[in-house]
């Protein structure tokens, strides 16, 4: 074995079925190490699997922090790829290699009074371990997650994520989007993450840590919106979706 991969089973593969039709179009895997059968990783760190020969798609850890035995993932597959075809047809019990846990997106030090994290998408990973980090190291900072999505497809999964997240901190709160929603609905707000960002008054928001992931599009057009209104850009600490599904460290 090439020592510099470590291998694992796949543990568990939970399917998420559309909410607008039958197909899946997500999915949560969950590997256990095998060699080695422990391997630390930082919350918000990702991983690098190998699907082929010379072909590789890294996706974030979106699980316990302090388990380093068994990851897991939200992968998007309500589409046709080389990512996503491979872990639509993968079983429990296979075998699968990766790179990592590699990558600087982190909770930095000092944290603020006030955090304020966008995702979209599957953007929303790394901010599970991260979060559970800082609800573990009794963080009495004001937490705000918006979450942006295209349509209603997998709101319900989302949704259960912002409440447990939710329920284990008094000073956190979320905000569902859906850009482009094919039904009416009170359970989310019709438009995009950044339409939040503009919502608030940034003056009073200077010492406030911006944490971006997700759609580079989002990623640069919040950041470049927040640099403009005067947000240091120490403040604005984000890591974006480049294709074909690597991540990339923009700040």
């Amino acid at each position: 074995m090439n020592p510099y991969f470590t291998k694992a089973i796949v543990l568990s593969k939970e399917l998420i079925k559309s909410g607008l039709n039958d197909s899946p179009s997500l999915l949560k895997l969950t590997i256990k190490l095998i060699n080695p059968e422990i391997k630390p990783f930082r919350p918000g760190q990702f991983v690098t699997f190998r699907i082929s020969e010379g072909i590789f798609r890294a996706y974030s850890i979106a699980s316990d922090y302090k388990n380093f035995s068994e990851y897991s993932f939200l992968i998007s597959i309500g589409h046709e790829g080389i990512g996503a075809n491979y872990f639509k047809s993968i079983e429990v019990g296979e075998d699968v290699d990766f790179l990592g846990p590699n990558g600087h997106f982190k909770i930095e030090s000092p944290v603020s009074d006030n955090i304020v994290i966008l995702a979209t998408g599957t953007g929303i990973a790394p901010f599970i371990p991260m979060l559970e980090f800082l609800f573990d190291n009794n963080c009495n900072s004001k937490i705000a997650l918006i979450h942006g999505i295209k349509n209603e497809a997998n709101l319900n999964f989302y949704q259960k994520i912002h409440k447990e997240l939710g329920e284990k901190c008094e000073n956190f709160i979320s905000y569902m989007y859906v850009s482009r929603p094919e039904t009416s609905s009170n359970l989310f707000i019709k438009g995009r993450v950044s339409d939040e960002v503009k919502k608030l008054d940034l003056i009073k928001h200077i010492k406030t840590q911006f944490y971006l992931c997700g759609h580079p599009d989002m990623v640069s057009e919040v950041t470049e919106y927040l640099l403009q209104a005067g947000i240091p850009e120490r403040n604005i600490i984000s890591e974006v979706f480049t294709s074909p599904g690597f991540y990339q460290r923009e700040k």
